[in-house]
């Protein structure tokens, strides 16, 4: 994970990619969840599903843990 390490030492380029890479996920959130602070919210729970389910290849653990966040917002509301 050459970008993590990259992103832990602060280096410039490492922050400039990893905004763009914030910026790019919340526009694909933002079709499926037409509310950007609810985007924010879920952003990084999110990605972190993502990053499991690419280095594990299972699904699960990142599933539940997006219903979790998301029905939390619900009853929050």
């Amino acid at each position: 994970m050459d970008v993590s390490r990259r992103a832990w030492s602060g280096s410039r380029r490492a922050r400039a990619f990893y905004a763009e890479q914030q910026r790019l996920w919340g526009q694909l959130l933002l079709k499926f969840i037409p509310d950007r602070s609810i985007v924010e919210e879920v952003l990084q729970p999110f990605q972190g599903a993502v990053l499991g389910y690419l280095i594990t290849g299972n699904r699960e653990l990142g599933r539940r843990a997006l219903k979790r966040v998301l029905s939390m917002r619900k009853t929050n509301r």
